[in-house]
């Protein structure tokens, strides 16, 4: 059994999305077109755009721009002179109910990108964190358990011997320090941001 190819998947579910919503304005244009002139039908022409919420922002505005003309087509068409100022208002109130909704979902499709962006950084960092951790300290304390092993096991004789091997202890010793200090850094950076 595989595993299906996820923006295959969730591609599919954007075109659905986008059909039902063109379904669905197309019934409510009929709806809408069947109803009396001063019936507030017109703010039902919301809820496809709860439909396309995941879509890019110029698939909002052009549902956005398709549901007004509806709107307006509505009324303009219908329109004579005994019309009431109710139904300009209806209208109105559609109209910028739908241009309200539209300018919200895109406040919250840009904030979520957002966010989104922030936790791949803050996961990136985490990642080349873990690397650090994972290589360069965990290898400046393997060759210190090496070099210690090496001090009690091997007979030394001479004290430039001693000496090279407390060097090189030394070195790696302030290269564990440094990781450290950077892990520790890292560390309370990572609490500020949270």
């Amino acid at each position: 059994m595989t595993i299906p190819d996820t923006k295959i998947t969730t591609s599919i579910k954007k075109i659905n999305f986008k059909t039902l919503a063109i379904l669905t304005i197309l019934i409510l244009s009929i709806i809408d077109f069947c109803t009396p002139l001063g019936t507030a039908i017109g703010a039902l022409y919301l809820i496809p755009m709860t439909m396309v919420i995941d879509q890019k922002k110029s698939t909002l505005y052009v549902f956005s721009f398709i549901s007004t003309i509806l709107i307006l087509f509505k009324f303009f068409y219908f329109q004579n002179s005994n019309t009431h100022i109710s139904i300009y208002s209806d209208r109105l109130i559609s109209m910028i109910a739908l241009w309200v909704v539209t300018f919200i979902l895109i406040a919250h499709k840009t904030q979520r990108n957002k966010t989104e962006k922030l936790i791949l950084e803050h996961n990136k960092s985490i990642t080349e964190m873990l690397f650090k951790i994972n290589h360069k300290i965990r290898h400046s304390v393997s060759q210190i358990l090496g070099l210690t092993y090496t001090l009690l096991k091997l007979p030394i004789d001479s004290k430039d011997e001693i000496k090279e091997l407390l060097n090189h202890i030394h070195n790696t010793t302030q290269e564990l320090d440094l990781q450290t200090k950077e892990l520790i850094e890292f560390m309370i950076k990572e609490k500020q941001y949270d």
